[in-house]
């Protein structure tokens, strides 16, 4: 009765809200699969996140929304409001124009940045996109070190961590390091979760591809994460309920969360930091995760 109860109440609301919602995983234990997921996403969305090379005709709100780590490039001329609608409906060489600066000369720039994007599935671009720029991460649980490679050739991080239970995911990782000449930037750590990490080592740290109640195991251990300074950026593969409610009950605060589709299967990512307050939720909100107004996606719904 109060799962019927749940998901009729649950698509009243976003209904009534108008919401995208990002993800609803629900605990197999209770019997409760997905209940409903609704992905808007443009075309030009689509193809922007498919892009292989830069014109001078693209939007730059476009670019940015493909790969934020673009923004640099943008901000180095002297765009200082990319968030502006009237600079995102610029195109490059309406921007070069007024700011002084050869177009032909900034896309092959942006060219060659992107020419040094490794090829991330888009639940690991999901997670890359929630790490701050100019933190030194740690990948826990890296297996090839994509993530940690992508981020420091897309400029986000300047060193990074790539640590794993096992030999032979650190020598597949090892591998990669070197064809992509990252061995001063890249250090690989044979670590059973945050166990063989000192604190003062990395400022963002990332789990992707393991299940919720692992990571609750592996987050708890880890008593030097409830500092502020930290984030942490989760992508449990299923069981997020699990991952939500200790982070809600322990004094971590769930910035945002974000969803994705890859390989036809559905996957939510969040990003936390700990704030030593115990929040009040309801008591959907561990299954649901974080409902967002589609007509304003930084208003929280829950």
């Amino acid at each position: 009765m109060f799962l019927s109860y749940l998901k009729g109440n649950i698509n009243s609301y976003i209904k009534s809200r108008n919401i995208a919602l990002p993800l609803l995983i629900l605990s197999k234990s209770c019997g409760i699969m997905i209940l409903r997921t609704k992905i808007r996403t443009s075309q030009k969305r689509k193809e922007a996140f498919t892009m292989k090379e830069i014109t001078k005709d693209m939007k730059i709100g476009e670019l940015l929304d493909a790969d934020r780590t673009l923004a640099p490039y943008f901000i180095e001329m002297g765009m200082h409001c990319l968030g502006c609608p009237s600079a995102r409906n610029e195109t490059v060489a309406q921007a070069c124009m007024v700011h002084g600066v050869n177009a032909d000369e900034l896309v092959a720039k942006l060219n060659a940045h992107i020419a040094r994007m490794l090829d991330l599935s888009p639940r690991m671009a999901m997670a890359a996109r929630m790490v701050r720029p100019g933190s030194v991460a740690a990948d826990i649980g890296t297996d090839h070190a994509y993530l940690p490679a992508s981020l420091i050739l897309n400029g986000i991080c300047p060193r990074a961590l790539a640590c794993d239970l096992r030999k032979g995911p650190l020598s597949n990782a090892a591998k990669t390091v070197a064809a992509y000449g990252l061995e001063g930037k890249i250090t690989l750590r044979l670590s059973d979760g945050f166990d063989e990490i000192e604190p003062f080592e990395a400022d963002d740290l990332i789990i992707c591809g393991m299940g919720g109640t692992l990571m609750t195991e592996l987050v708890s251990r880890a008593y030097w994460l409830k500092d502020p300074a930290k984030r942490l950026i989760l992508q449990p593969q299923s069981h997020a309920e699990d991952i939500r409610s200790y982070l809600i009950h322990n004094g971590f605060k769930i910035l945002y969360e974000d969803a994705c589709t890859d390989s036809g299967k559905l996957y939510c990512a969040m990003a936390v930091e700990f704030t030593g307050e115990e929040q009040e939720f309801s008591a959907a909100y561990p299954y649901t995760g974080e409902l967002r107004n589609a007509a304003n996606p930084r208003q929280r719904n829950i």
